[in-house]
């Protein structure tokens, strides 16, 4: 049996961010802008054709997680991500969930997601998904609840809470879909769909149960009844087998600037849960390169080697993590299903992903080192 608790993490570079850089070079260093110089097909050249085509096209953008901008519903104040300089100094614990450990419901959300996190300080993030959809596209931004004419090309962002469960936010991307389709008085009218990152598990998710919540049961049968819905699917750096970086915010809060969300935070994150790795894979190995006999779904496993919040054996939030990781045991299944033929389905990776940790014997409290 293995006692240790230190842990590495390969395939992420962490990148150094010195105190004395001034506040933009700062920013620039957190997340590297999508558009890093490399060569750029010409898009209006390749969107030429289905630009003058007469069938309608309509897209749904689905972000991925820390996508959607935050705010409290009362005074409209946004938590996340707020400007510059929250960026760089925040802890953002006002985004902590408040959840029932039996339930995994959330008791009391005074918070909403309300915009696409396209840009701050500068940088850009989801924007350019957007303006190419705009100008090399030439497809027209569009607004569920508002009436439509058939024969245009439409863009819609589908804005949703990425701390939530991921069935929740599915049931929300069907009502979206059919709101759209009230829109254009088209009861039987399909879209596409961009989606990146936890956005491709959430309509991962949706192409098999469509707004049914299975996560209670035990098995899972797929209806399909959200794949009805579509016609065009892209999946973009979807983390399908769960990810090492998921684990890795767990154990050691999310580097953000010169601060950090601690683990207390992310741990009130149903939606963290369901970026865990997924068990059926060698997602931690011994110093020798072996599987390690670690079972990351039992609360037991995290006690053991005083992970996330039980780091200093706290006892706040414990219900919730026992809970959630039974839940997610159970979820790690429905990602084994292949989605429907006659679907079309095109995915996408933007960088590779950390598939394993290596864990350590160690004498001294827990300490998680980043190899590259």
């Amino acid at each position: 049996m293995l006692n240790s608790t230190a842990v590495c993490f390969h395939g992420r570079k962490m990148m150094p961010l010195l105190p004395a850089l001034a506040g933009a070079l700062l920013l620039a260093a957190i997340v590297q802008p999508a558009h890093a110089a490399r060569d750029v097909p010409d898009l209006k050249r390749l969107y030429e054709v289905s630009a003058a085509s007469r069938f309608q096209n309509l897209v749904i953008v689905v972000h991925g997680v820390f996508g959607a901008r935050i705010r409290r519903r009362a005074d409209k104040q946004e938590i996340w991500p707020g400007n510059t300089s929250s960026l760089l100094f925040s802890s953002y614990e006002t985004l902590a969930l408040d959840i029932n450990p039996q339930t995994l419901e959330v008791r009391s959300d005074q918070t909403e997601a309300y915009a696409l996190f396209d840009r701050v300080g500068g940088h850009d993030y989801y924007g350019r998904i957007v303006k190419v959809l705009h100008e090399a596209g030439r497809y027209e931004a569009a607004i569920a609840g508002q009436p439509r004419t058939a024969g245009t090309h439409a863009y819609y962002v589908f804005v949703y809470d990425w701390r939530q469960d991921i069935a929740d936010n599915a049931a929300k991307l069907d009502a979206f879909i059919e709101q759209i389709r009230r829109d254009y008085r088209m009861p039987r009218l399909k879209v596409d769909i961009v989606a990146h990152s936890m956005g491709a598990l959430v309509t991962r998710y949706f192409i098999r149960y469509g707004k049914r919540d299975v996560l209670d049961q035990n098995t899972f049968h797929p209806d399909n009844s959200g794949a009805a819905k579509l016609r065009k699917v892209v999946l973009i750096g979807a983390p399908n087998l769960g990810s090492v970086s998921g684990l890795q915010d767990f154990l050691t809060g999310y580097k953000l600037g010169l601060g950090t969300i601690p683990t207390e935070v992310i741990a009130t994150m149903p939606g963290s849960y369901e970026l865990l790795p997924n068990p059926s894979r060698d997602w931690m190995i011994t110093p020798q390169g072996r599987r390690a006999d670690v079972k990351l779904y039992d609360v037991r496993t995290w006690k053991r080697f005083k992970w996330s919040i039980l780091i200093r054996m706290r006892v706040r939030g414990f219900g919730t993590v026992s809970a959630s990781l039974r839940m997610q045991r159970r979820t790690c299944m429905y990602w084994r299903d292949s989605l429907p033929d006659n679907l079309n389905v095109r995915g996408a990776s933007i960088r590779p992903c950390p598939c394993r940790c290596k864990i350590h014997r160690c004498v001294t409290s827990y300490s998680a080192v980043i190899a590259n």
